[in-house]
């Protein structure tokens, strides 16, 4: 077999084989340990199934069979013990190895930076993190039961072969033919299904047009038909999807049932006849065959979820390490940030490529110095540059063009995190954490103060080391990232329309209190404002005007 299906088939082992080994590395013992014990848990199963033949002999002759029940018993406990460690190892393992994971990626995605961040998108990460990990470590029992499901097989085969070896011939052949039916059968079980959920998000789409745009829809009766009408053609066709998968669903648990059937008339009806040696046998023999088949359908079952399983681990290994492969390979700063006498930006400049539908653009060159103790403003209409420009001057953004230079030293294009940490900054999209990392010894009076002042007490306090709720307001949530930023007390402050969502009241501290308080502390304040009638509130004014950035006063 070759092309996709059969690379596709050897990436599923190899991300079995992949879990399986990392499992084994995580808990530490060897392989032979684990094969030991797994054959141990799958001997107690076959040992009870000697017991049951040794009670069926023994039943006519001498009554209630101690012997073998006591056997039973025993085998039922070590079963018990065994397979219950076991599985507490396996989840122990794919815990401790998805934490340790977890940790690479959100390591990893914290020193990554804002440009890469952007372009790999927040939500496979999350979805990693979240979907992926919250698959894995359930998982883990899947993982214990087809071990031992395999290994009982084995060995119930081989038993059967002590007591008919064409009889063990005839459930090989039986179980391999089973496994290959009932797995063509999966695949198009699963290829169904993925066109299940295609029709259902089709379906779902106008739903999300009817809730998003009520309003537009209210006004003309007909377009709010077509998307009725819509909704009954994609839940027709997902009806029909949904009949072809429980049909597909149906044959495979019907061929199963069949070819357990079918072995069970071949021992019962043909084998006496074909061999006539194991007509005594044959009420063991279909003991022996029942038996063996409970952990033939359970491994039927697990090939698929331990197929997915493995993938599932696969994709977390390649994002950790795609990750950490373009992280910033430097630690985040650990000493205070420190100030400057002087900041230059000569000739910086960035481009955005081209891209889809979307058109190159280019910001700069920007020339900008800055000193400790003043208050600048940025000006410009909306996708004019100012944003790509503070993401610049917060080392956020690679530079592509011209120096930055603080105190005389010229930084690489990427800053890094010393660099970073010289800012707080509130940037037009807030987001807020109810705990304050990286600020310690926070002083609870001074945050409540905090909280006052910016006329949140109300409804935010500071208790144990976070605010009791982030739950407000664009302009309030404003207002309380403004509190973290002085908290964090950097030497340079940039605020991104921050004054946008106040009220006149506080657009009025803003402007009036709020950024002369930050002056007279030596504080360096970058501003990107639309407010013209706070103009006379900085020290130098910038403007932007497609790309370029221009001074307008001094």
């Amino acid at each position: 077999m070759t092309g996709p299906t059969a690379d596709s088939g050897r990436d599923a082992r190899a991300s079995v084989g992949g879990l399986l080994a990392l499992i084994v590395a995580e808990d530490g013992r060897s392989h032979r340990t684990w094969a030991v014990e797994i054959g141990l848990v799958a001997a107690a199963n076959v040992l009870v199934l000697h017991s049951v033949d040794q009670g069926l002999d023994a039943a006519a002759d001498v009554g209630l069979p101690i012997g073998a029940l006591l056997t039973f018993v025993v085998a039922v406990a070590v079963n018990a013990s065994y397979q219950g460690a076991l599985s507490q190892r396996v989840l122990d393992a794919l815990t401790a190895a998805v934490s340790r994971t977890t940790e690479r990626v959100l390591d990893a995605t914290g020193r990554l930076d804002l440009e890469r961040f952007e372009a790999i998108g927040g939500a496979e990460i999350v979805g990693r993190v979240t979907g992926d990990a919250g698959r894995i470590i359930p998982g883990g029992t899947i993982v214990t039961q087809a071990l031992v499901a395999a290994a009982t097989v084995a060995l119930s085969t081989l038993y059967v072969a002590t007591i008919s070896l064409q009889a063990a011939l005839v459930a090989g052949v039986a179980m391999v033919a089973t496994a290959l039916l009932i797995a063509r059968i999966d695949h198009a079980v699963a290829d169904q299904m993925a066109r299940d959920r295609a029709a259902l998000r089709r379906m779902q789409e106008p739903i999300d047009d009817l809730l998003a745009g009520f309003k537009q829809l209210k006004q003309h009766g007909a377009r709010s038909a077509a998307v009725a009408a819509t909704f009954e053609r994609e839940a027709e066709a997902l009806r029909r999807s949904r009949d072809v998968h429980h049909a597909e669903f149906f044959a495979r648990d019907t061929l199963t049932r069949q070819v357990y059937l079918a072995l069970l008339a071949a021992i019962g009806f043909i084998l006496p006849v074909v061999v006539p040696d194991a007509a005594a046998e044959v009420s063991r023999l279909l003991v022996a065959v029942t038996f063996i088949f409970r952990p033939v359908l359970m491994l039927l079952m697990a090939a698929p979820l331990l197929t997915r399983l493995g993938a599932t681990w696969q994709r977390m290994i390649d994002l950790a390490d795609r990750l950490e492969g373009l992280a910033d390979q430097r630690t985040e700063a650990s000493t205070p940030p420190q100030p400057f006498a002087s900041l230059a930006l000569r000739g910086v400049s960035y481009r955005y490529e081209p891209r889809d539908d979307r058109a190159g653009f280019a910001v700069g060159p920007c020339d900008l110095e800055l000193v400790p103790g003043e208050v600048v403003f940025v000006t410009g209409a909306n996708g004019s540059g100012k944003s790509t420009f503070i993401k610049l001057l917060c080392g956020l953004y690679r530079r592509h063009g011209g120096e930055l230079r603080v105190d005389g030293e010229a930084l690489p294009a990427d800053p890094g995190p010393a660099w970073r940490s010289r800012f707080a900054a509130v940037f037009a999209e807030v987001a807020l954490f109810e705990r304050l990392y990286g600020i310690e010894d926070v002083d609870p009076a001074r945050v409540a103060a905090l909280l006052e002042e910016m006329e949140l007490g109300h409804k935010v306090r500071f208790e144990d080391g976070r605010f009791t709720t982030v739950d407000l307001s664009t302009g309030q949530r404003k207002r309380l990232a403004l509190i973290v930023a002085l908290l964090a007390d950097r030497p340079i402050y940039v605020f991104d329309e921050w004054a946008a969502d106040q009220d006149p009241h506080f657009r009025e501290a803003f402007y009036r209190r709020i950024l002369p308080s930050l002056r007279a502390r030596g504080k360096t304040v970058v501003a990107v404002t639309h407010d013209d009638d706070a103009f006379d509130a900085c020290d130098r004014r910038f403007h932007f005007h497609g790309g370029r950035m221009e001074p307008v006063c001094a």
